[in-house]
């Protein structure tokens, strides 16, 4: 069992590409005589990425493998420690191509690249978490959306993986559809792409795109982002019972986690689903997003755990906390943890052009790895017990 844990996060920018804010000028624009929402037309216009997916995604892999060799190189990692365990977090929308998602047949053999390019026993004392890969496919209802993180445990094959989906859709996950007041307009689009030759033909827009109800949520009706709690929802729900289940809640090495990504957090999705009576206490919280930093009211992890968010919004950024306080079980939804933050030990920039890729026409900027000095890992133990 490890004694001690080091967090090493890969952040980059992986959001739509922003566009020049004066694009459109400074005052009301129509398209096609229409009203339409200047800050989502301007500010989120595009998905980075190639039209091929396959070529789409090895040439994202490749940059991944930059990144992966400027970590295990790096002096500053506990690489030769086996009783440190190494945890390489990657942000939420990584792989997703220029469309916004992947057909889900490429989605599935991705899952499995990503396990053999950490298959060396090189990486015996790591574990990845791999973004998110973005998964599409198309029935009665209209197009859903798979966002999905690989988690997976170096050296180990198949019995070290792990898939995480997320639950809750941002208004930020996807390019914004053009406003259209009262008109109902047949497909917005298409009169976008009229104008704008940068967005592919086949872009997602985010009122086109559901995520799969998984009878984790009810809506509440009349509000806004108000979810209640239903039969699927309680103590112990979140515990995988296979490792592609998509459940939030595993086990790894003797070693508890918990995983969120980005929206799931500020909704507690943990938090709402806690570990039940003799299961393990999570010892460590993984947040990879786009958009979100750490929430001392969803933090679930126990005393002396760890919470640890990569994020690939606004340029990237990471955050490690030490929980010094955890939220007793049964605690009201609004009780906070008491953080105590880790400050990042190095910071490596990562090249424009990586194993020949240029970073660019995928990501908003080249990246940077953030560098945690190794923490210790909190004891198991149990929930009803102290």
């Amino acid at each position: 069992m490890y004694k001690k844990v080091q967090f090493i996060a890969y952040c980059i920018d992986t959001f739509p590409h922003k566009e020049n804010a004066n694009y459109f000028g400074t005052t009301a624009a129509a398209l096609n005589g229409n009203p339409i929402d200047l800050y989502h037309f301007q500010q989120r216009v595009a998905y980075l990425g190639m039209a091929d997916s396959k070529a789409d995604i090895a040439s994202r892999c490749k940059i991944l493998e930059k990144a992966l060799s400027k970590a295990w190189a790096d002096t500053n990692v506990a690489g030769a420690d086996s009783n440190c365990l190494k945890i390489f977090m990657v942000p939420e929308f990584y792989f997703r191509g220029n469309k916004g998602a992947y057909e889900m047949e490429d989605a599935i053999e991705l899952v499995g690249t990503l396990r053999n390019m950490v298959q060396a026993d090189k990486w015996r004392d790591w574990m990845f978490v791999f973004g998110s890969i973005l998964a599409r496919y198309s029935d009665s209802t209209g197009t859903k959306v798979l966002n999905i993180v690989p988690v997976q445990k170096g050296a180990q094959g198949e019995p070290g993986s792990k898939v995480i989906i997320k639950e809750f859709k941002s208004g930020i996950d996807f390019i914004s559809k053009v406003s259209q007041n009262s008109t109902d307009r047949t497909d917005p689009l298409a009169d976008w792409q009229a104008v704008h030759t940068t967005v592919p033909k086949g872009s997602l827009l985010g009122d086109r795109v559901n995520h799969p109800e998984v009878g984790k949520r009810t809506k509440i009706p009349g509000t806004r982002r108000g979810y209640a709690l239903d039969e699927n929802r309680g103590s112990g729900k979140e515990q995988q019972k296979k490792n592609y289940d998509g459940l939030g809640v595993f086990s790894l090495d003797q070693l508890s986690f918990g995983v969120e990504i980005c929206l799931d957090h500020l909704m507690q999705r943990l938090r709402k689903s806690p570990p039940s009576k003799m299961q393990r206490r999570i010892q460590i919280q993984l947040i990879p997003s786009a958009g979100m930093d750490i929430k001392a009211q969803s933090v679930i992890a126990c005393r002396n755990g760890h919470v640890f968010n990569c994020d690939g919004g606004s340029g990237g950024h990471s955050a490690v906390s030490t929980v010094s306080k955890a939220v007793p079980e049964n605690a009201a939804l609004a009780s906070t943890a008491t953080l105590k933050t880790v400050a990042i030990k190095q910071r490596v920039d990562l090249p424009a052009v990586a194993n020949g890729v240029t970073v660019s026409k995928f990501y908003n900027n080249t990246g940077q790895l953030h560098i945690y000095p190794s923490l210790a890992v909190p004891a198991a133990t149990y929930v009803g017990m102290p």
